[in-house]
Parts: C-alpha cells; structure tokens; sequence
C-alpha cells in the first residue's frame, strides 16, 4: 500500500481489531437464524452510527484519531512500569501468605509481561518512543475533552448568532440538471449573488430558459447541453468549460432521476439509468481529472451532492433511486474525509437531503408528517447551507431528529411511524400505474 501526502497508510485509519473471517461469519449466520436486519460487526458500530448524528463535527474528527485500537496499546505500553510495580507488589504478598505456587506465579507473569510487552525487549530507545507517542495520545485525549466543551459551546452560541456567510460573487459555479426544478432555483439564487454560472442539462430548452432568466438578475450565464449519464460527455463538457469559462470552484451535482415502480416492474435499462445519473455522473464531475485538481493544488472550492432523505431511510417502490441515494451521501461523507486526511480544508462540501419535493419527478406525492416542498424553498435552504459551509443539509431540518430516533426505536415503533407517515405517490406496480402507499 502506497503512502499518501501525509505519510500514511490505509491501515493507519483502522476503527478496531482487524476481525478473523471466521468470527465474521459466526455473526452473519447468527443474524440469519435470529432474522436480524441488520448485523454490525461488532455491534459497537451501532452507537458509534448514533452517537455521530448527535456530536459535532469537530468532536468526531478527533475521535475519529482517538479511537485507533493502537492508541490503547500505546497507553498500556505506557503503564508498563506501574503494572510491574503492581504486579510485583501483587506476587510479594500472595508469596507472604503462602509460598506455595510462588515459582508458577512468578513464570506466568514472566510469560504474560513477555507477551504484553515484547517491544520494551527491544532497547530504551523503543520503550522512550513509545512513551513519547502514548503521551501524545493522552495529550490528544485531554484535546479531546476540550474540544468537546468548545463544540457544544459553539453550537449554543450559534443558535442565537447568526453566522458568518461566505461571499460567492465571482465564483464559477458548474450546475447540473439546471433546466428544471432544485438545479433551476439554485442557479436563481447563485446568480443573486453575481456568480459566473455554467448551467448543464440534457433539456436544451429548459436549461436556456434558466440562462435567461440568470442573465436578468446579472449573472454571466454559460450554458451547456450534456446527458450526466454519459462519460465521455462529461469529461469533453468539462474540458470545454476549462477553456472558454476557467476553472470552477463550485459545483452543484444536482442532476438526478426517478422511476417509481417496484422491483419486479423496474426495467433493466431503468436502473442503470438511475446510477448513472444519480452517482455515477457525480464521480464524473467531480473527480475528473480537468476539475478537481485545480481546487485541489488551490485548495479552494465548494462540491454539493444534491442527494435525499432516502439516502438515510428508505421508501418501497423506489428501490433504485434510495440505492443511488445512499451511493450518493457515502460519496459525499467519504469524499469530505478524504479531503481532511489530506488536508485539503479550504475544499468544503455540502450535501442536501430534502424530502419530497415538487419537481414533477413522482406524481402526486403526499405524506401526513412532511410537508411536499417547492424547489424555490429547498433551493433557498440549500444556498444558506452553501455560503455557511453547512456539511449535511436536512430539509426540513427536524428529519435529522427523526432519522436519529430511527437508530433507537425497535422495529415495531418504526412500522408503526411508517404507517402515520402514510406516504403516497404514483407508481407503476406489476405493469400498472396506480396510487400506491409503501404500507398498505
């Protein structure tokens, strides 16, 4: 395994034990027989995936050091002179009580500290290594508590400060699936505020008419027509916006599509179509070689993953499009962490979760606990989770709380919340289009 720009390798990222295949499977065939949905291994992952909606951000970037399994051992490392004092004081007094076993005692602790400790026997020089990196560890830990007290702190303050907005006015600003709907509003709102706009959709009348319409409020507006679907496309449109526009500095990967209907009505060409557009053409855009490494040797720029609700819960008869969504917020997490393992901090990301909006996407939707929303309202929310560098953009911002009870309540409770949510839209179910609600 290569080493990246910071030195270090992929195992130096564990999160735990490395897990024998063995052990891993003795926990899926237990899950099997006791019909479990879904098998942590181990099962402390679980609070680990709950306690991550709760902390703040910077609380879990010095977690995520902290809870290295060799961080442990160095603090073990650490005491060995304290647990051979105590050992040694232990062994004294049970050979005072009864000297009996003493010669046994002694070997098997001789063993055991052999085994614990077997890289003191390598000199001074490695046990004041370890030393020095265990104190660093504690000096991490101590960090750790302080940055707790300050993030929550923070995080009070905020709440009645509004904070800081970052200005957008000059950025090039590449919007996907801006002929129509979120990619539409958004461009509105970016060129408010004097963006230079590149606009891309499949529609050339749609995205022209957004060009418009931005160009009347002021914006320098260039307009592309590219199917996010298709690769070479992609990497062609935006080798073309390097040339006439600059490089961009934002983008809003926001092209997506839908085809509610289940699985067994769901074609083929279908699902591909879903993947393609809706994470695919994400990796196309964001990570191809003519873009990203311009925001990369500036460290400098923005990239938004327009994703759902359904990339954190799922809705039947859009199985497709959940899968993609869940693709899609991955994407963004592991891409927001891979920015910060290489220190590429001025480069933030965003990712926006909205429920069901009015796009004309899924036809007639309705749910008794979320409101169906307009894209002028997610597009707004949106653009203020932007300029504030908002990482996980929930709209409405509750479903962050609803998404955590999730982690919490037994199946039951979540069934039965399923069925108060009543969630309604049209859908093509066994080659016929009918209303359809996911509990029935």
């Amino acid at each position: 395994m290569g080493h990246s720009e910071l030195g270090q390798t992929a195992s130096d990222f564990s999160l735990g034990p490395t897990l024998e295949p063995e052990a891993v499977v003795n926990k899926v065939i237990d899950g099997i027989l006791t019909e479990q949905k879904m098998i942590f291994i181990p099962s402390s992952i679980k609070f680990l995936t709950v306690v991550e909606r709760i902390l703040p951000e910077r609380f879990l970037a010095i977690l995520k050091r902290t809870i290295d399994v060799r961080y442990f051992l160095d603090i073990m490392l650490t005491l060995n002179p304290f647990l051979n004092s105590l050992m040694g004081k232990s062994i004294s007094a049970i050979n005072r009580a009864t000297c009996k076993g003493h010669a046994k005692i002694r070997e098997a602790y001789i063993v055991f500290r052999g085994w614990l400790f077997a890289g003191n026997r390598q000199g001074l020089n490695q046990r004041r290594r370890v030393q020095s990196r265990a104190m660093n560890i504690i000096l991490d830990l101590l960090l750790l508590l302080i940055i707790i007290v300050y993030s929550y702190l923070e995080s009070l303050v905020k709440v009645f400060i509004p904070q800081r907005r970052k200005s957008v006015a000059g950025e090039i600003v590449l919007i996907t699936g801006a002929g129509h709907g979120i990619g539409r509003q958004t461009a509105y709102e970016f060129a408010k505020r004097k963006s230079r706009l590149v606009l891309w959709d499949i529609n050339k009348h749609g995205v022209e008419e957004t060009a418009a319409e931005c160009r009347k409020l002021g914006a320098i507006t260039h307009v592309f027509v590219v199917d996010c679907s298709n690769r070479e496309e992609i990497y062609d449109s935006v080798n073309q916006v390097k040339k006439e526009v600059g490089d961009v500095t934002i983008v809003v990967n926001n092209a997506g599509t839908i085809y509610p209907a289940d699985l067994l009505s769901t074609k083929d060409e279908e699902i591909t179509k879903t993947f393609e557009v809706n994470i695919l053409g994400h990796f196309w855009v964001s990570i191809t070689k003519a873009l990203l490494p311009a925001m990369m040797q500036r460290n400098h720029g923005h990239i938004v993953t327009v994703a759902s609700v359904c990339g954190h819960g799922v809705i039947p008869y859009i199985i497709p499009y959940c899968s993609s969504k869940f693709a899609a917020v991955g994407f963004h997490r592991a891409l927001t962490s891979e920015f910060e393992a290489l220190g590429k901090t001025g480069i933030k990301t965003s990712c926006l979760c909205p429920v069901f909006v009015n796009t004309g996407f899924t036809k007639n939707p309705s749910t008794r606990l979320c409101p169906v929303l307009e894209t002028n309202e997610v597009a707004r929310r949106l653009i203020d989770g932007i300029l504030t560098n908002k990482k996980m953009i929930f709209v409405p911002s509750y479903l962050s709380i609803f998404l955590t009870l999730e982690k919490f309540l037994p199946e039951r409770a979540l069934a039965a919340i399923n069925h108060i949510q009543d969630i309604q839209f049209e859908a093509v179910f066994q080659i016929e289009s009918k209303e359809n609600s996911p509990v029935s």
